[in-house]
């Protein structure tokens, strides 16, 4: 009896240290954070993020090579991964539905281009742009949804021009050459969705924003690699987390 008395008062405590938990998460997730968020017009702020860039290629798919007499190349232009993005954002309140978000931002690349000859995997030649890095100057304008407690989802779509203010000066490796006389500007279209969470202390958004350029980044060159090409535009990918 003794036994099956002490059995019950341990069910009981588990039970109640078990409803007791229940009742303290569910206070916690009751408290919201920074309530008066949206009665502030403008919201200043920083982001980061890795980008994977690549540029986007059109060509004559036949053209030759100054170092071999009539073959066939294919010219292609991978995805980078690792260079980051970063910034100072500032954002404006619209209405309840809308913000504009402006800011001045860094971007590194160390975009590629890579020469191969049709019907193999071996690489003839890679041009390399080797670190250079760009002035942001973004607009977006993004549609919010209703706040549920501590998080509200986004959707943005807007502009951005650069203007590559360094590049590398150290020398490629020597299986490689760099992508020389390219333009020093670009526009692009930007576009993407993201999470706003707030915090007791910030507001933290994680985003995935999509670039395409719009201008025709391949100047007049003599390049004998570059035959054939008729255009070159950037795209990114980037995944920021925003800081406010």
């Amino acid at each position: 009896m003794l036994y099956l008395y002490r059995k019950k008062v341990a069910i009981l405590l588990i039970t109640f240290s078990l409803a007791f938990s229940a009742e303290a998460q569910k206070r916690i997730n009751d408290i919201i954070h920074q309530q008066d968020y949206d009665e502030k017009i403008i919201h200043f702020g920083y982001y980061i993020g890795p980008n994977f860039a690549r540029y986007d290629l059109k060509y004559n798919q036949q053209f030759q090579l100054a170092t071999n007499p009539n073959p066939n190349y294919l010219i292609t232009s991978p995805d980078v991964a690792g260079i980051l993005r970063f910034g100072g954002s500032v954002n404006f309140l619209v209405n309840d539905n809308f913000d504009f978000q402006t800011g001045l931002g860094v971007s590194i690349y160390d975009r590629k281009i890579n020469s191969y000859k049709i019907g193999t995997k071996d690489t003839a030649s890679v041009a390399q742009e080797g670190n250079t890095a760009w002035l942001d100057f973004p607009a977006h304008l993004k549609f919010k949804s209703e706040r549920r407690r501590n998080t509200r989802m986004y959707m943005m779509a807007g502009f951005r021009y650069s203007a590559e203010v360094v590049a590398r000066t150290t020398k490629p490796s020597l299986y490689s050459v760099r992508i020389e006389n390219k333009k020093k500007s670009d526009f692009m279209i930007e576009y993407g969705v993201g999470l706003e969470k707030f915090t007791p202390f910030a507001k933290i958004t994680p985003e995935l924003c999509f670039s395409h350029g719009l201008i025709n980044l391949l100047a007049v060159s003599r390049d004998p690699n570059r035959i054939g090409m008729t255009s070159m535009k950037s795209h990114t990918i980037t995944l920021f987390v925003y800081f406010e």
